[in-house]
């Protein structure tokens, strides 16, 4: 695996350390279900387990300081991606998904601005 791929699954699974998620993914694979490995790479094992994770990669992006001022953060996530995808129905799942995490998980302030993101009364 290149340290280029280590690094990215350092980022999605939120590791202090790129080894430490390169085995916390292997193990994954290997004792449960959550990821399958198919003839295209690694998938997830359900549509509605690939939205919660999803929904908790947005979440944890739109709560941050690059989010509240309008820049792009490393992720990619930002207020005009956020803005795109509520558009699409593709992503209603994730986005509603994203809505729970943020209503339950952190202060009010970040639903108005998620919401605002979305082009939302708040």
């Amino acid at each position: 695996m290149s340290v280029r791929q280590e690094r990215f699954i350092q980022e999605v699974l939120g590791e202090e350390s790129a080894r430490l998620a390169t085995q916390n993914l292997s193990l994954t694979l290997t004792k449960t279900a959550i990821l399958v490995k198919g003839q295209d790479g690694i998938g997830f094992g359900s549509k509605a387990l690939q939205a919660a994770c999803a929904s908790q990669y947005v979440a944890r992006h739109v709560v941050s300081p690059s989010f509240i001022l309008g820049r792009t953060n490393n992720a990619g996530v930002s207020r005009q991606l956020i803005e795109t995808w509520s558009k699409d129905h593709q992503w209603d799942e994730v986005m509603d998904g994203v809505k729970s995490i943020i209503e339950k998980e952190r202060d009010p302030a970040w639903m108005s601005e998620f919401n605002d993101a979305m082009g939302q009364p708040t």
